[in-house]
Formats: structure tokens, sequence, C-alpha cells
């Protein structure tokens, strides 16, 4: 397949990281870049694995046809919200997550997700390949 050759071509020579995923740095709402969706999300700064993050998003759109090109917060997003989620939902969700300190993630491989609808009204999720770094 021409789409999973251009990621690989683009993603070689990235090695694996790890993020930060820091209590301080969780949000609920829209993420940058793709407003109307909203979610629960970590934020991942650039001290973080941001900028690994950062800078494979921009080899995939010097490197992948079509590529869509937006703004981009590198983030990991824990779920997904309805959009008539109330306020009080989120505010709830927020008083879960304990400022413990940071916890660290290894990144050693990325997933390309396909999102499709599966006939009936529902919206799936399905892995079309992995990629691994290093």
């Amino acid at each position: 397949n021409a789409l999973i050759k251009e990621i690989q071509d683009a993603l070689a020579g990235s090695e694996p990281f790890n993020i930060a995923l820091n209590p301080a740095h969780f949000k609920h709402g829209d993420v940058a870049g793709y407003e109307g969706t909203k979610a629960f999300y970590f934020e991942i700064p650039k001290d973080g694995g941001g900028a690994e993050l950062t800078q494979m998003r921009r080899k995939l759109e010097g490197a992948v046809r079509g590529y869509q090109k937006q703004e981009f917060v590198p983030h990991l997003t824990v779920a997904s919200i309805k959009s008539d989620v109330v306020a009080d939902v989120a505010r709830d969700a927020m008083v879960h997550v304990h400022p413990r300190g940071a916890v660290l993630v290894p990144i050693r491989k990325l997933r390309l997700t396909e999102v499709y609808n599966d006939g009936h009204g529902m919206v799936k999720y399905g892995a079309r390949s992995y990629f691994a770094l290093g």
C-alpha cells in the first residue's frame, strides 16, 4: 500500500521516546486543531515528548500525499466527549486526576488508526498498521 510506504519512509530514523503525562496538563473540551470534537486529554509539553511528536507530525505533513495540515497541539486523548455532556461532568472528571507527579509512557511504536462507519450509524476505529520506532 502506497500510504503505508509513505508513512514508513517519513518515520525512518525516528527513535523511541517517552511522553510525560502530568495531572497539571489534564484538560477537557476542544483540542486545538480538532474543533467540535470534545475530549478529555493530556497536553504533552515540548520537554515531555511534545517536541518528538511535533517533529513526527512535520515529517508526515511533508511526506504523505494529502496529509491534512492543521494546528497541532501534542496531546494524548483519554476519552471523547459527546457534545451534550454538561460542564459538571467535565469538572467531576477533573477532580479525579490526582496531582502525584508525571507518569512516563514509553513510545516504541505508532499505530495508523482507520475511522469508518459500520453501516449501522456507528463510527468504528480499527488499527490499519503499526510502525516501530528505532
